[in-house]
């Protein structure tokens, strides 16, 4: 009888262990994929009682000492925890709202040659938009320590917040929802990606609450593609390599609608 109740515990745990933890598609990289010094292997998204992180595996050319840094869009106040093969490294601190070039500074982590996992535990259900990182022997200390890609894309990113925003009447007062479409968000755009630039693509399009799906198709070089709301940033998303082939593809839920901007861009680990 014992061994029968410890058995039907023994199930019971694992059906609770499997409905808390949920894990998104695992992203394969493309050959060798640097992320700084290393290659990065695969990476994937997990959700656990309520909180998401995000997973790297990577592989270690050189055994050495190694530093953290990220491409990421984190919001001040919100630090992420850093874990290297599930072992706390150090907390990494955003210095504002929005994407940036985000560093641990004053603690490495002695890798050895081979395979390791990287952990970037989130503050909430969003899996934390860190699509970029990069693990180096040196400190990843002032702008030249930033990778010219990471760089050339947040340059980028203050021109276009220079740019006027368009005013556009809201449905409520025209009586006409279509005025609210920038473009139809469920039509199909062909957009061709080069690695001279810094983005390939970038408008503002207006969704309401629902399911939306986002993918890229016949690209010659992977893609990284970006939804957020600039006004909230705790409503984006971004994804590389999840729609198989070297493609892009989210499947989100918006549930604040407004105005969100997409943008598509060359993936960083794979061109720079």
């Amino acid at each position: 009888m014992r061994k029968i109740q410890l058995l039907i515990f023994l199930g019971l745990l694992c059906s609770i262990t499997t409905i808390r933890a949920q894990r998104t598609e695992i992203k394969k990289y493309p050959g060798w994929t640097w992320a700084g010094e290393v290659a990065v292997l695969q990476s994937y998204g997990e959700y656990n009682n309520g909180i998401s992180t995000r997973v790297y595996v990577v592989d270690v050319p050189v055994t050495g000492n190694y530093y953290f840094s990220s491409l990421a869009n984190m919001r001040k106040g919100q630090p992420y925890k850093v874990y290297i093969d599930d072992v706390a490294l150090e907390y990494v601190y955003a210095a504002r709202d929005g994407w940036q070039f985000v560093s641990i500074r004053d603690v490495s982590r002695a890798l050895t040659y081979g395979k390791h996992s990287i952990r970037i535990l989130g503050v909430n259900s969003m899996v934390p938009m860190m699509e970029e990182i990069f693990l180096t022997t040196t400190v990843p200390s002032g702008r030249s320590s930033v990778p010219a890609a990471v760089t050339s894309f947040l340059d980028k990113l203050e021109e276009m917040k220079q740019q006027p925003v368009i005013s556009i009447p809201a449905g409520d007062e025209t009586n006409d929802i279509t005025t609210k479409v920038l473009p139809n968000p469920e039509g199909t755009y062909v957009h061709a990606i080069d690695t001279s630039f810094a983005y390939s693509h970038y408008s503002t399009i207006y969704l309401g609450i629902g399911s939306y799906t986002f993918s890229t198709t016949g690209s010659t070089v992977a893609p990284t593609l970006m939804i957020f709301n600039t006004n909230n940033l705790t409503h984006s998303w971004s994804n590389a390599y999840g729609g198989g082939g070297n493609e892009a593809s989210l499947n989100i839920y918006v549930s604040l609608a407004g105005y969100y901007s997409v943008m598509l861009r060359p993936s960083l680990n794979n061109t720079s």
